[in-house]
């Protein structure tokens, strides 16, 4: 394989090993040329500047999917799922409506399961 791949410096579970065993890629482990960058944004203008393949969740670069600026060459989705959280700021102005969101995600969430 003679292209770069672009990685995270700390890709976490969502790494190019994982994703090279679930679609059994021989011979990823030689693969010489790499690019390391510090986070997805960075990965994804590197790729739309010419710069080789990365890994991205759909929902991050679904508008340059659709406009045809990206493509994917191959439907093999990463075998790791990418946990995601909850997360506001404790100070924000509008605490009041977190907290009756917050309340009835969670009351929906127990509902559910």
């Amino acid at each position: 394989m003679k292209t770069w791949l672009v990685s995270l410096d700390n890709p976490g579970c969502y790494d190019w090993p994982s994703w090279f065993e679930h679609s059994n890629t021989p011979g990823y482990q030689e693969h010489q040329q790499w690019t390391e960058v510090h986070s997805t944004d960075m990965a994804l203008n590197a790729v739309l500047n010419g710069h080789g393949f990365t890994l991205a969740a759909r929902y991050l670069c679904i508008e340059q999917l659709k406009s045809g600026q990206l493509v994917m060459p191959v439907n093999i989705p990463h075998p790791n799922v990418v946990k995601r959280y909850f997360v506001y700021d404790a100070n924000s102005a509008k605490i009041a409506r977190l907290n009756i969101f917050t309340t009835w995600i969670t009351a929906e969430m127990n509902f559910t399961h």
